[in-house]
């Protein structure tokens, strides 16, 4: 499928402000939160995970949940 010249250089701006946004959140303190669950629906945590702007981990903990990880989520994500 083509793409319009219009629309390749929208996906060129969209790609420029993600880019300056990114970079302008790099320069600020932040931690970012990672978590696993056991699905999509109804699901449990099993995993938290928290680093600092250098990758450092703060927290990277497992949770035991109260209800079985179906097989295809164990695939996924190895807990």
């Amino acid at each position: 499928m083509a793409i319009a010249v219009n629309d390749w250089e929208l996906g060129q701006r969209d790609k420029s402000q993600a880019t300056e946004w990114a970079g302008g959140m790099l320069s600020r303190d932040f931690r970012i939160l990672d978590t696993e669950t056991t699905g999509l629906y109804d699901a449990e945590i099993v995993e938290i995970a928290i680093i600092d702007p250098s990758g450092e981990p703060l927290v990277d903990t497992l949770v035991k949940p109260t209800i079985a990880i179906p097989d295809d989520v164990i695939r996924i994500h190895g807990i």
